[in-house]
């Protein structure tokens, strides 16, 4: 999606991104200890750039983010939202970190939330969120990805983020508008 920089909170659940970042030089690591910290500078950032973020936190820290979320929901301001989940099979189990419904609990502040249901959805499910956090009014995006999902090899499509890219202008162009009432104008049964 173009992302220059990545916003995280480190926690060993996202072990498996940070392993890929390895290999993305071109991505640089902005870290933050505290959760709420960390989504004020993402929306710092987007408001200074225009630029949607993308921020990783850890789970447990989902509250103290969502008291920053809720100022970004208010102001329109975009960002794309990642945790890791507990494994598919230890959902609903009450787990090491587990949080029952966790993508319902960030809904009121959200345009969309989603937990992302098998490994190779992911490219996908990240498109669609950068896409949803962007389009006005924009707003933050929450992701939930389970960790048996973020340690899976799997086959997957990714599609060129200019694909989701619909320009979104609000006003036609000049031209187009001559154009119709040409058309109109000329018509015999308009």
């Amino acid at each position: 999606s173009g992302h220059k920089f990545l916003f995280v909170n480190p926690s060993s659940g996202e072990a498996p991104i940070f392993d890929a970042l390895v290999d993305e030089p071109d991505i640089q690591i902005i870290k933050s200890i505290h959760e709420g910290a960390l989504v004020a500078m993402a929306d710092g950032y987007a408001k200074a750039t225009g630029e949607t973020p993308c921020i990783i936190i850890s789970r447990p820290g989902i509250p103290n983010a969502m008291s920053m979320m809720f100022n970004s929901w208010k102001d329109y301001t975009p960002m794309l939202v990642i945790t890791d989940d507990v494994s598919v099979g230890m959902l609903s189990q009450d787990g090491f970190e587990a949080m029952d419904h966790m993508t319902s609990m960030t809904q009121t502040m959200t345009k969309w939330h989603w937990s992302i249901q098998a490994a190779n959805k992911i490219p996908e499910i990240l498109r669609r969120g950068q896409k949803f956090a962007s389009t006005l009014p924009s707003g933050p995006v929450f992701l939930a990805i389970p960790a048996d999902h973020l340690s899976t090899n799997t086959e997957a499509a990714v599609i060129d983020q200019d694909k989701y890219s619909v320009p979104m202008q609000l006003r036609p162009s000049q031209e187009d508008v001559k154009q119709a009432a040409k058309l109109l104008l000329n018509a015999d049964n308009p």
